[in-house]
């Protein structure tokens, strides 16, 4: 009877700290994705502009947004005209805190925008 308890708390722990760490990832990867839908917003606004200006419009959008961790790439049509799009596409690491020990490690989370 005790060691079948034993196993219940174990795997009910093991659920508890996946379900938190899940709701971690699922975070990491909302914020990353608005910071990215933001930065590709600004870009597109100064594509007009030239492409060395929206790129720093991009990038200084995504600094205010995002998170310093990620990998920010910036990609534009090369046509520098209104409605031209500009692709932002983020991934950082979220680490897991409570699942360690039962699941993975860290989550690479990744977001796109055009």
């Amino acid at each position: 009877m005790m060691a079948t308890a034993a196993v219940f708390m174990m795997t009910l722990l093991g659920a508890a700290a996946l379900s938190v760490d899940v709701g971690r990832w699922y975070n990491g990867h909302q914020g990353l994705q608005a910071a990215v839908d933001a930065s590709a917003r600004a870009g597109a606004s100064q594509l007009p502009s030239g492409w060395s200006t929206a790129q720093t419009a991009a990038a200084t959008e995504y600094d205010n947004n995002g998170s310093a961790t990620a990998t920010v790439v910036y990609l534009g049509s090369g046509l520098l005209t209104a409605g031209d799009p500009i692709t932002v596409t983020a991934s950082r690491v979220v680490v897991s805190r409570l699942a360690a020990p039962f699941a993975r490690t860290a989550l690479t989370v990744r977001g796109s925008a055009r």
